[in-house]
């Protein structure tokens, strides 16, 4: 429980304290160890997956671009295909002013008929045939517009072909590249489980550290108790025995605190029995002192 144990519980009664280690026992049971230094488990899982995102950034940069070529692509499809239903309304335009036009020219054309010989009308005929004239002119004019029309609408026709064909290239594409991505993402699911099993138990490990660390520095009280009467009964007065060999105990004690908390980190020795080498020490120089001032 993580509230209980970022909790900084300062003094406990024994009966309490033995109880909250059978709880951590209980959870530490159910996520056994499985990496022998889980410290560098968890920064190698870290490396493994920063590669991995090394591998997996290009992949998504090309996607990205691929789907913006795609956005584009569509884009200038429906332009292009907005060209085409423009030139086909203006077709169909030109095709009634065709024959609006072609209706005048023959109209025109059968009144100069009408009107040639006839010397009283020769102003009318005139004006018919200026009419006929421009009637054809603008017919041959609407015809340039109808066939630049068409070529406009074969163009838009041919790029709505290749943007199509481009399209499905680029779709394949991102296919592929989605397909690289997932078979990526597979290979970061396992890497991360692992690195949170190793953060997992780095935490633990030392949870159970400070509790061993705060015995031992309690229990050391009483080995050194147990050094220290018997060199204070041994040393004689203004004798220089006594601080020396306090202070040597002393030294190789932490020394040995330190030894043993590195030697537990790093895996090399069971956290137990190593954080407790310093005051078994202690304690064997205890006894031994105390057996000697006891058969003097």
């Amino acid at each position: 429980d993580a509230a209980e144990i970022t909790r900084k519980v300062k003094h406990l009664l024994l009966g309490a304290l033995i109880k909250r280690v059978r709880r951590l026992r209980k959870t530490v049971a159910r996520h056994p160890i499985v990496f022998d230094d889980p410290d560098a488990e968890s920064k190698r899982m870290r490396g493994r997956l920063q590669r991995l995102e090394l591998r997996i950034k290009p992949t998504k940069d090309k996607l990205a671009q691929y789907i913006e070529e795609l956005g584009d692509i569509g884009e200038e499809d429906r332009g292009d295909r907005t060209i085409i239903e423009i030139k086909h309304v203006e077709l169909r335009n030109f095709g009634i002013e065709h024959d609006l036009l072609q209706e005048q020219f023959v109209y025109y054309s059968d009144e100069i008929t009408r009107l040639q010989g006839n010397v009283d009308e020769f102003s009318a005929l005139v004006t018919a045939q200026k009419r006929r004239d421009e009637a054809l002119e603008n017919i041959n004019s609407l015809k340039a517009k109808e066939t630049a029309a068409a070529t406009e609408i074969e163009k838009a026709q041919a790029r709505v072909g290749g943007h199509k064909k481009e399209a499905d290239n680029i779709r394949q594409e991102i296919a592929a590249l989605k397909l690289e991505l997932e078979e990526l993402s597979k290979d970061r699911g396992p890497l991360r489980i692992r690195q949170g099993r190793a953060k997992l138990q780095s935490d633990l490990r030392e949870t159970w550290l400070r509790i061993h660390k705060r015995l031992v520095q309690a229990m050391a009280v009483l080995t050194f108790a147990l050094v220290g009467i018997p060199l204070s009964i041994m040393a004689r007065r203004r004798s220089v025995t006594f601080p020396i060999g306090f202070g040597a105990v002393f030294l190789v004690f932490y020394l040995s605190l330190l030894f043993s908390q590195v030697v537990s980190e790093a895996g090399i020795l069971p956290m137990g029995p190593a954080m407790w080498i310093g005051n078994f020490v202690t304690f064997v120089l205890g006894l031994a002192l105390t057996l000697a001032v006891l058969r003097k």
